[in-house]
């Protein structure tokens, strides 16, 4: 997602009034999904797909759907693979699989 501050790629500051997010390098998950895994406001995981990890990421609450995930572009573009759609050519930012695992030591 792209935060207030934010015009494309370019970001302008760290802090989203938005969504009252002071950093970035955030993931905003529903609060019945944290307390479901264990997680707990703050707390650093990994967001991992099928070819790519994002690391150090703090979870925060967020109101959004259970089972969904929010996190801040372009850094959450390392989650990217290089497949495109075969008709559009684009790379498939919505809808990506994502486990979240804690930090490794």
């Amino acid at each position: 997602m792209r935060s207030e501050g934010q015009f494309n790629s370019i970001i302008y500051h760290e802090y989203d009034t938005y969504r009252e997010q002071q950093e970035r390098w955030v993931v905003l998950m529903n609060p019945q999904d944290m307390a479901q895994n264990g997680w707990q406001s703050g707390q650093k995981v990994d967001l991992v797909t099928p070819t790519r990890r994002m690391q150090g990421v703090k979870v925060k609450p967020f109101d959004i759907r259970p089972g969904n995930l929010m996190a801040y572009y372009p850094e959450a573009n390392i989650l990217i693979g290089n497949q495109v759609d075969p008709h559009s050519k684009t790379p498939g930012f919505k809808s990506l699989p994502v486990t979240v695992q804690p930090v490794a030591n």
